[in-house]
């Protein structure tokens, strides 16, 4: 009998090793750590977002990437086949993984590394370290002999243990919300039936009327003082149709999401105060209350169509409960578009490595918001009268449309520093006249459309952030809110409405002048307080006084 012991890399050894091989081959579900620890950043997103996002949005992304994850497995399985080697699924799955890593885990990984050594940070170096790891699971998949069965099963842990960490997370916090708005003060107020005086109320037929809010906008004042330009020639052209333009007209706050909801509700938000803490980062009750606002529950009831034209991504204006029609983007669909569509999908979007590549960044926001300028002005043909919506990011930053209103940022660059800032003055201002031009074009094809003359309420939400906010900056409030606090607003309101409105107006009083006036709500003014709130304290309402707004 021979007992001789084969030599290394002989064909005996490898005949031998073959049935421990054989044994070694993962179990099916070890490897499904690819598709975990790919939905597991989306999640992650969302956890830490309370608010600003809505659920079904979020289990889209998830079923998303659980189908190009899925896709990528597939192929990477048809691929080690090719190979001819052993253990496909367990190869496949990380191969799978070292796609992931690139796409999803990049960029927050680089990231995470700055913080710690930011020289390693740099592209240059980090770029590299990356391929290097990449060459070394590329040699363990195509190597002849399996040897890492056992990451499978660590990694599928604990891509578990994350995915079901953040889910909890998500489900908890999305539950807390929807409790917090319907235990909410302000909520039940704002649900209170509006009381009406019909002997008020304007006599004739009912009036279309339309928000159109562009955000960002600020005053003429603010624009000489803060840009050097003259808006003059556009006031002057509202004036003409039939505007009122008020000497000082005010937002009560600082915030996209506050100024709407007072709007809306012609209510102050400072009770939010009692349900909300202030550096409390959920936006989900403010939401809710633009989403499911008085005005329109109030016309809804009197025979109104709800009618909603807002950004492709800003989820709080987006949709409504109460909407009959929501503009959902120019008629064809892109894979660009569907990824700019909603707040969580660009967060998601811009951690991953396909927001560094300029086709995938192409501008989807100019062509969106030139259509939906397009749809506004057929609203008139409709027979029964509306209650239109209309928010518009322009020139709020990133700017996506220059001075002659063609789509610009083709490059792939986001416009603007930071959320609220304008970017440089040029573009800016491009974004200025490109809205004036539109706003002129569209009120007055409504103007014209319309066989009742309409009500029509164009202001801003809030005024710009040259300066930048006082807690970055280190200014007193009073100096930024002077700005903030200075948006457009321009009041074409038939029939003695623009009256109470000609010389000074807030915003929290705009619907309460309207609906008194032309449908006998019995809303008494609130008064004119402002309030300032800024990033990390969302909730600490901080008065200003009212003399520095007006003053200037």
């Amino acid at each position: 009998m021979d007992l001789s012991v084969p030599a290394p890399g002989s064909g005996a050894a490898l005949t031998n090793a073959a049935p421990a091989s054989a044994a070694a081959r993962p179990h099916p579900v070890t490897t499904l750590y690819p598709l975990l620890l790919a939905v597991f950043p989306a999640l992650w997103v969302a956890s830490t977002s309370t608010g600003a996002f809505a659920m079904d949005d979020l289990l889209t992304i998830v079923g998303a990437v659980l189908v190009f994850t899925a896709l990528v497995f597939v192929a990477c399985i048809a691929f080690v086949r090719v190979l001819g080697r052993d253990n496909v699924l367990g190869r496949a799955a990380l191969l799978t993984m070292l796609v992931v890593g690139w796409v999803c885990y990049y960029i927050p990984l680089q990231l995470i590394v700055a913080t710690v050594a930011n020289p390693l940070a740099q592209s240059k170096v980090f770029g590299p370290v990356c391929v290097l790891v990449s060459i070394v699971i590329l040699w363990l998949v195509l190597r002849r002999r399996w040897t890492v069965g056992g990451a499978g099963k660590f990694l599928t842990l604990a891509g578990a243990l994350l995915v079901a960490s953040s889910a909890v997370r998500v489900t908890r916090a999305d539950a807390r919300s929807r409790q917090r708005v319907a235990q909410s003060a302000m909520w039940r107020l704002v649900h209170q039936p509006v009381p009406v005086n019909p002997a008020l109320a304007r006599p004739g037929p009912k009036r279309d009327i339309y928000l159109i809010v562009l955000d960002g906008y600020p005053n003429n004042a603010v624009m000489h003082a803060r840009f050097g330009f003259d808006n003059t020639p556009f006031l002057d052209s509202l004036r003409t149709l039939g505007f009122t333009i008020p000497q000082r007209a005010r937002s009560n706050y600082t915030a996209t999401v506050l100024s709407m909801s007072s709007i809306l509700n012609f209510e102050h938000d400072t009770l939010l105060s009692r349900d909300l803490k202030p550096n409390d980062n959920d936006q989900t009750l403010p939401r809710a209350l633009i989403q499911d606002n008085r005005t329109a529950r109030f016309l809804r009831d009197r025979g109104y169509q709800y009618l909603l034209f807002a950004p492709e991504w800003f989820d709080a204006t987006r949709r409504s409960p109460l909407a009959t029609y929501a503009y959902q983007g120019p008629p064809h669909v892109s894979l660009v578009a569907e990824l700019q569509q909603t707040e969580l999908r660009r967060f998601v979007f811009k951690e991953t490595l396909l927001s560094k590549f300029a086709v995938m960044r192409r501008n989807y926001g100019g062509e969106y918001m030139l259509d939906e300028f397009q749809r506004l002005r057929e609203v008139p043909s409709r027979p029964e009268p509306t209650f239109t919506f209309a928010h518009f990011l322009l020139p709020h930053q990133p700017i996506v449309l220059d001075g002659d209103c063609k789509p610009r940022n083709d490059a792939g660059m986001i416009v603007g520093e930071r959320a609220g800032m304008p970017g440089t003055q040029d573009l800016f201002l491009g974004a200025v006249r490109c809205g004036n031009r539109q706003i002129l074009s569209v009120v007055t094809e409504i103007l014209k459309r319309s066989t009742v003359p309409p009500i029509i309420i164009l202001i801003g939400d809030h005024g710009t952030l040259t300066q930048g906010w006082p807690n970055d900056a280190h200014l007193p409030v009073d100096s930024v809110a002077v700005e903030r606090l200075a948006p457009l607003a321009a009041f074409y309101m038939p029939d003695g409405g623009d009256v109470p409105v000609r010389d000074s107006v807030t915003h929290v009083n705009i619907f309460r002048h309207t609906l008194h006036h032309y449908f006998g709500a019995d809303l008494p003014p609130l008064s004119n307080e402002a309030f300032f709130t800024q990033a990390g304290e969302a909730y600490l309402f901080r008065p200003v006084d009212e003399r520095v707004v007006l003053g200037g």
